[in-house]
């Protein structure tokens, strides 16, 4: 038998492989999937970050590794990414304050999420409450204001860092109120949370899954939920609308994110993977738990989210003139 082969079967089968990709445009099973959390160890997303991680890797057989690249709210994780090699091993779990509120409020950040980032998948949707010391005598965002006002120099507030959710609610807080809030960045969740329970802040806006585990031991109080309707888990804590400040709404998505350039096959590969894990009944149930809804969706989805997200929180900022120092 001839072992001449035409042409045009060399051409078929070049043209086949050029529509597959290549046979590394999968991520390698053998080699760790890293992803980063722009945040503190020890906070909320770093705790999630790990759950999930466990998961995926007991469900695809490929390690995952998280690393913490806190500082700047996010943006020196979300750096760490736009320098990674876009194979389909280095992800960043990232929210609206990094990829829509950090670009909005901060010039000349070291990345442009639409031009460096491509998304992954969603992770989650959290709704951020009004922390404050147990031993405040604020018990209502009111109550709040006027200590603000009669205390000098204001009272300070906790952030995960500059253009982050807290640094977004409480800049939003000072602007529509007028009363003084002396910004106080961490570099996560995490420490902020402890300076709020031992009273040497006066606020943070957080996630349960931070500040859950203060609420049980006594040690800060929930002031208001910053979403449209109240949390089922905590009935008798109103709204930032009810409360009289319904611009202050900060349920905030998480999600997925690698680099730009990451081949498509690589990324809807990876997207698959994550909504497998994440829709898992044990991380959907341990999610739960934290007070955080399960979230799924397509790249292209989460690209309109970022877009909507624009338009909202531009309108928020231009109306309450908040703006990174």
């Amino acid at each position: 038998m001839s072992k001449w082969i035409p042409a045009r079967a060399v051409l078929a089968a070049a043209i086949a492989l050029s529509i597959v990709g290549p046979a590394h445009a999968q991520p390698a099973a053998s080699k760790p999937l890293t992803v980063i959390v722009p945040y503190a160890a020890g906070g909320s997303t770093d705790v999630l970050a790990r759950i999930v991680g466990r998961k995926y890797t007991s469900l695809t057989g490929q390690p995952l590794i998280v690393v913490n690249r806190e500082g700047g709210g996010g943006a020196v994780g979300a750096t760490v990414l736009k320098n990674a090699a876009p194979d389909g091993h280095t992800l960043l779990i990232a929210n609206p304050a990094i990829v829509v509120v950090n670009p909005l409020m901060t010039p000349n950040l070291p990345y442009d999420p639409e031009k460096d980032f491509v998304p992954v998948q969603l992770l989650y949707n959290a709704v951020h409450f009004l922390y404050v010391p147990a031993s405040s005598p604020a018990n209502s965002m009111a109550d709040l204001v006027a200590l603000a006002r009669q205390k000098p120099g204001g009272l300070s507030y906790a952030s995960q860092g500059v253009g982050a959710t807290g640094h977004f609610g409480g800049a939003m807080l000072q602007t529509l109120t007028g009363a003084k809030f002396v910004h106080v960045p961490y570099k996560g969740a995490a420490p902020g949370m402890v300076d709020v329970a031992a009273g040497r802040v006066d606020l943070f806006f957080s996630i349960h899954a931070t500040g859950g585990s203060f609420v049980k031991a006594g040690t800060v109080k929930i002031l208001a939920a910053a979403t449209t309707s109240r949390v089922k888990a905590f009935p008798d804590v109103p709204t930032t609308g009810e409360a009289g400040f319904p611009s202050i709404i900060l349920d905030f998505w998480f999600g997925l994110f690698a680099p730009a350039g990451t081949p498509q096959a690589v990324v809807r590969k990876l997207n698959e993977d994550f909504r497998k894990t994440v829709m898992s009944p044990e991380v959907s149930a341990r999610m739960n738990e934290e007070i955080l809804v399960p979230m799924s969706a397509s790249p292209e989805e989460i690209t309109g989210m970022m877009a909507a997200d624009k338009v909202r929180y531009g309108k928020v900022l231009r109306e309450s003139g908040a703006r990174s120092e």
